[in-house]
């Protein structure tokens, strides 16, 4: 190889073969400038690119046909807890859980066969030391040339933290869930405009309806007519004061069209920025006690009534 300049500085470089010919030596100069700038621009670009994939924080990698990883960067090794020199060359059944191995198979034979690419696919992986984690996935046809197929790359977001949370929190609404089924009182959750979103099993009972039915229903359709605007009005004073609703006595209308009636603890019901987006509450069936009251009341009015006719 020759580099020289010409006048005006610019770079070139030159190929140069010397053969033994008859009567002295046969030379070939060849001018390589335009090969070598194209093999420089690509070896600069593939240093860009891999540095780009070495410091991202999502897992990068590229397989064979067979699943057998080829290339991996750095966060993909830490979340599978491997080296690289233990990692390249395993396939992906070494760390895909057995029951996930087929459905991941298949997946990655629909890409080939049909050469469109996997979008945010969830899998679970298993570790070097045997722990579970969770990847958010999308994957790439890789392809030769001729464009043939001859293997995959793609990008995993590591959610095992998310997944984690997401299980804690499924289990924290289930504890709950499994307390406010077995209360006795009643629990309810409306949005705004009173229609049930939540419902127990003593709130469907005290109401006379199914739980599939009080779900969508408003209030004021198992509300007395004049009951209707004094319940609004203590609804729309916690939207805006934020106070919770205490002691408030509730006359309902079952569904057999028989009275009940209710003490009951509301309160707002926040989205995460703080916004008022429904309420909540505990509703007691005091239907008994009411109508022990009113027969108490009835008592004493027939006897003071008889006293008072005494008198006379």
């Amino acid at each position: 190889f020759v580099n020289d300049y010409d006048n005006d500085g610019r770079h070139y470089i030159f190929e140069i073969s010397a053969y033994p010919s008859r009567g002295g030596i046969s030379v070939f100069v060849s001018d390589i400038t335009a090969r070598k700038q194209a093999e420089e621009t690509l070896k600069q670009s593939e240093e860009r690119y891999r540095t780009i994939l070495e410091e991202m924080k999502d897992g990068y990698f590229e397989t064979d046909l067979a699943g057998n990883l080829t290339f991996v960067n750095d966060a993909l090794i830490s979340l599978l807890g491997y080296s690289r020199e233990e990692i390249i060359g395993m396939n992906y059944r070494a760390f895909t859980p057995e029951e996930k191995v087929n459905p991941l198979f298949k997946a990655y034979n629909r890409m080939y066969k049909t050469g469109e690419p996997l979008r945010d696919f969830s899998r679970e992986v298993i570790r070097k030391d045997g722990t579970h984690g969770f990847a958010q996935s999308s994957a790439f046809p890789i392809r030769n040339d001729k464009g043939e197929i001859i293997g995959f790359r793609g990008v995993r977001h590591d959610i095992t933290e998310r997944k984690k949370a997401e299980e804690a929190l499924r289990q924290s609404e289930e504890r709950y869930r499994t307390i406010l089924e077995e209360m006795g009182d009643g629990y309810f959750e409306a949005d705004l405009a009173g229609n049930f979103t939540f419902v127990n099993d003593a709130q469907a009972r005290l109401l006379g309806y199914s739980k599939e039915e009080l779900i969508g229903k408003n209030y004021r359709a198992f509300t007395p007519e004049e009951k209707v605007e004094p319940v609004f009005q203590a609804y729309n004073r916690m939207y805006s004061t934020g106070k919770p609703l205490r002691g408030f006595t509730d006359e309902v209308i079952r569904k057999d069209g028989s009275q009940g009636f209710a003490e009951t603890l509301a309160f707002p019901m926040r989205n995460d920025k703080g916004e008022i987006v429904g309420f909540r509450g505990i509703r007691r069936d005091i239907t008994e006690r009411k109508q022990r009251e009113e027969a108490l009341r009835q008592s004493e009015e027939k006897y003071r009534t008889i006293l008072e006719e005494m008198e006379d």
